[in-house]
């Protein structure tokens, strides 16, 4: 069996009980990085300027599948705790990707008192931007200050691999395969599935 990190091991081992560990071999996953690393500066102008974003804005991107395991309701909800209790904090979030939950979680913002720019929209002060899915992004991760990952389960997490190679902060949901990569206040942060310290952990 392979497990593409030590602790998706641990838990095929001693959760789930899948097999015993002296059958179970990681195998972890190849990534070409190179591009995450070169012309971040101008990439940054290119992303803020396309979306007239100015240097005091904090920008904040998740990059995944609209999907429940992906929780993004865990971001909304704690994008909605720094607007309650810190309306002078310039942010803005950008949801990267798609997937069968999107109409679900524009829903949910409709009902709320953030606002929210579609894939084909122009309405870039809104507080959240859809982008669909996009092969830029290296671009995506130059213009953001933070790349979240708010994942209830996750095995290697790509997107944060990908942040860190872009020198980027993360924050993220200490679960499954993430603490393989994400070491907490080392070269990230890790929070629980909790909210309001998530919201905080952003602030």
């Amino acid at each position: 069996i392979v497990a593409i990190s030590d602790m998706q091991k641990k838990d095929l081992v001693e959760k789930y009980k899948i097999a015993p560990a002296e059958k179970i071999h990681v195998v972890k996953l190849g990534f070409d990085l190179e591009k995450f690393h070169i012309n971040r500066e101008a990439k940054r102008s290119q992303f803020r300027n396309y979306y007239s974003i100015d240097d005091n804005t904090i920008v904040i991107s998740i990059v995944g599948r609209l999907t429940a395991v992906k929780n993004h309701s865990l971001l909304i909800e704690a994008i909605k705790y720094l607007k309650e209790h810190y309306p002078n904090l310039k942010i803005k979030t950008f949801i990267v990707g798609d997937g069968e939950l999107f109409d679900n979680i524009i829903q949910s913002l409709k009902d709320s008192e953030i606002t929210s720019c579609l894939p084909d929209g122009e309405n870039y002060s809104a507080d959240i931007i859809f982008t669909s899915w996009r092969k830029d992004i290296d671009v995506i991760n130059a213009g953001s200050d933070i790349i979240a990952l708010t994942s209830i389960n996750e095995g290697t997490p790509v997107s944060i691999i990908e942040a860190l190679a872009s020198q980027k902060a993360v924050i993220c949901t200490e679960v499954g395969g993430i603490s393989d990569v994400v070491q907490d206040n080392f070269n990230g942060i890790l929070s629980s599935l909790n909210g309001k310290e998530f919201a905080c952990k952003l602030y």
